[in-house]
């Protein structure tokens, strides 16, 4: 006879955020980022559904100047000062992948917060889910200034 079981795995979001300015590294933040609610829901409904088109999926990062500390029932960044789409790109270890923007900073503030976006490829900025969200030591940015962000996303067994 079958018995349920879970079989437990971990969903795992690491970023790396690298502040320059006239080409040089002014400061560099290693961290990882809550899963919002929703996010853990659309892992659901990827899994569970067919979707062949892949119509929706990660595709935007965002920062911005917001506060707050992370939550599951997070739906958008605090204070969004700028946002893109992040291509995406396999990574080396078996179930991972990267998505990685550069922010060209056009005037000063005080950057604290990120952010992975899941939409189509017109709403993600604008109307997408909160993936997941992450807090970092203020980085005091001017015009000119270049923030990358480098997210790393990760499934294993737990």
């Amino acid at each position: 006879m079958f018995q349920d079981q879970a079989i437990p795995t971990r969903n795992e979001i690491r970023v790396h955020i690298l502040h320059h300015r006239d080409g040089q590294l002014l400061g560099e933040y290693r961290g990882g980022d809550v899963i919002a609610n929703l996010g853990l829901d659309l892992l659901d409904y990827r899994l569970g559904t067919a979707d062949a088109g892949r119509v929706r999926y990660l595709r935007a990062s965002a920062i911005g100047t917001g506060t707050g500390a992370p939550a599951g029932a997070s739906t958008k960044l605090g204070s969004v000062v700028y946002q893109g789409t992040a291509p995406f790109a396999k990574g080396a270890a078996t179930g991972s992948f990267t998505l990685n923007r550069v922010f060209k900073i056009g005037s000063t503030y005080a950057m604290r917060e990120s952010g992975l976006f899941v939409g189509t490829k017109k709403d993600a900025l604008l109307r997408g889910t909160m993936y997941s969200r992450g807090t970092y030591p203020v980085r005091n940015v001017v015009s000119g200034d270049q923030i990358t962000v480098n997210y790393t996303v990760g499934f294993t067994s737990a």
